[in-house]
């Protein structure tokens, strides 16, 4: 009953799927339910949905609009060495490239693969991707965002000098991630060693993973039929890339054309210096390039490696007064985007036309039980979205190091902070007995916290002064003699309108409570008293304003004393004839 649904809509979801049930036939399903029913649907469509395992290997180029041109695709059983020769041979048969010569290829840094094509193009040229390495340098413990920035500044430099000054910073925070990025071999992932006029700056293989995005749907599909979507998907792709190639009025690609405006707008901020016939000095403050237009070429190699003019040669051109686009390497023209889809993919007739052939049937891929679960969507790198949130997995904003103002580490994880000041911390804070919340062994906040630590072991953003200490403690001390005035005033309430018999036990409860208080002064005391000789070499206008606070802690023991002597009732202190006698 859902079948047409599911043939119109193959992503149809398990909820809308339970919501279509009950109202059409009243029914409550369950979303387990709604999932084994589609997937029954699709079995009695398909065909049984699995009975055929292996491995899709895909060949993606780029076209003038510099996006993804499908080449080739095939099911092997296993990436190996083996599979990855026979792919490589067939293309390469088909391309007409013999050696490689001219040809430049990028891949996901397989052995296997690698291998193949050192064999069989030895001539061409083959790139890493940048991406892969960032990932495999990311797990072998370089994290950070100062790592990740200056391994991509690295990966994207166009010139040797710009490459070594990022290597040198990355050698600075750590020997070991330097010496890790050398073994992997730059010339094969750096913008700096790539072969010029090859049209191409590429430093990432995203053209094959955008081409994988397109075809996520199909993989999950009997071989045959996912083949027959992917070639459909393809044939149709070409016919509207054609179509739209045709409605183009201009020179050379959209794309590319949208990438020259973008830099028109900086070129203003370069200034043009002729030196010869089509060469020029560009300059801008302390940056100066070399422009000759008639060879193509400029100090930085950008125009050189991308086929298209750098900012620099952009201010060049328009300082003749020339068109930009007439510098555009020939592979970017509209004319030659209409050559790359003038053959489209024919149809065919369905399978119940075909013909039998006299050769032997071709047998599915040995089936290679996997341990876990099958992965349907392609398994993400940790990286691909980093810089795109400032909170963690627990709502908590990011760190921001207080040293070197970078986010993801503090003070004590700086890759700035050398060793030698990193264990000099570690001991002054197990010589002063200072913790990580910055509270010594007495009790006093010597203000050390874990992002900043200064020579003298007190934290250079959070240093209190010590004035500011004895302020502190003695609001601390007038605070508790507020409660206790507040205390006597209440006895004395309570002993104005106590009567009979209930005075005697007040009495006893009162004096009780005074005991108890003024064991506490007598503490607080002691404790003020060791303050005050812990801070008597202070200078001698910090003494003064400590000896002449409004009331010290003799008072208050000397007004308690007096206390207990007028509420004992002797009639002592109730007239100037009857004063009260201190022992």
């Amino acid at each position: 009953m859902l079948i047409p649904n599911i043939l119109e809509r193959p992503k149809f979801r398990y909820r809308k799927m339970a919501e279509v049930v009950r109202k059409d036939y009243g029914l409550k399903v369950s979303l387990g339910q709604c999932r084994n029913a589609k997937y029954f649907a699709l079995d009695e469509i398909l065909g049984n949905l699995g009975i055929c395992r292996g491995e899709l290997l895909t060949a993606v180029g780029r076209d003038a609009n510099n996006q993804m041109y499908p080449l080739a695709w095939a099911v092997v059983p296993v990436e190996n060495k083996e599979t990855w020769m026979w792919f490589i041979d067939l293309l390469l048969e088909d391309i007409e490239m013999g050696d490689g010569r001219g040809l430049t290829i990028i891949s996901d840094q397989h052995k296997g693969l690698m291998e193949v094509v050192k064999e069989r193009a030895p001539s061409c040229e083959h790139r890493n991707c940048a991406r892969h390495i960032y990932a495999n340098f990311k797990k072998k413990g370089f994290t950070g965002v100062e790592f990740r920035r200056l391994f991509w500044r690295a990966a994207k430099a166009i010139t040797d000098s710009n490459f070594r000054s990022y290597m040198r910073e990355i050698r600075t925070m750590s020997t070991k991630a330097y010496e890790h990025l050398i073994e992997r071999d730059p010339i094969t992932w750096c913008r700096a060693f790539f072969e010029p006029q090859t049209c191409c700056d590429a430093v990432e293989n995203g053209i094959s993973e955008s081409f994988n995005a397109e075809i996520v749907e199909a993989r999950k599909k009997p071989i045959i039929t996912m083949l027959e979507e992917i070639r459909l998907y393809v044939m149709e792709r070409m016919y509207n890339q054609k179509i739209k190639g045709h409605k183009w009025d201009m020179e050379i690609c959209s794309s590319i054309r949208k990438r020259i405006e973008k830099m028109k707008e900086e070129q203003r901020y370069w200034d043009v210096i002729p030196s010869g016939e089509e060469e020029y000095e560009v300059k801008l403050a302390h940056e100066v390039y070399a422009v000759h237009l008639e060879s193509k070429t400029c100090g930085c190699r950008a125009w050189q490696l991308s086929g298209i003019p750098c900012v620099h040669a952009i201010a060049a051109i328009l300082y003749l007064n020339g068109n930009v686009e007439d510098y555009v390497a020939v592979w970017f023209k509209t004319s030659l985007f209409g050559s790359c889809y003038r053959y489209p993919v024919k149809p065919i007739n369905g399978a119940n036309m075909w013909h039998d052939v006299l050769f032997d049937p071709i047998l599915p891929p040995r089936r290679r039980r996997m341990p876990g679960r099958p992965k349907v969507n392609r398994m993400k790198c940790p990286t691909e979205n980093e810089g795109r949130h400032t909170i963690n997995k627990t709502g908590m904003s990011i760190s921001r190091c207080s040293n070197c103002h970078q986010e993801g580490h503090n003070k004590r994880r700086c890759p700035f902070l050398t060793e030698t000041s990193k264990s000099t911390v570690g001991e002054r804070a197990v010589e002063e007995g200072v913790s990580q919340d910055g509270i010594s062994e007495d009790g006093v906040n010597e203000g050390v916290s874990q992002d900043g630590v200064s020579e003298d072991g007190i934290g250079e953003e959070e240093a209190v002064e010590e004035g500011d200490i004895e302020d502190h403690q003695e609001d601390e001390i007038e605070h508790q003699e507020d409660e206790i005035n507040h205390q006597v005033d209440e006895i004395d309430h309570q002993e104005n309108h106590v009567e009979g018999h209930q005075e005697d036990h007040i009495e006893d409860h009162q004096e009780g409570v005074v005991q108890d208080e003024a064991h506490h002064i007598e503490v607080v005391q002691d404790e003020a008293n060791h303050e005050v000789h812990h801070h008597q070499h202070q200078p001698v206008f910090f003494q003064h304003f400590v000896a002449n606070k409004k009331r010290l802690p003799s008072e208050r023991i000397t007004k308690l004393k007096l206390w207990k002597k007028v509420v004992t009732k002797d009639g002592s202190g109730e007239s100037l004839e009857n004063p009260v006698t201190l022992n």
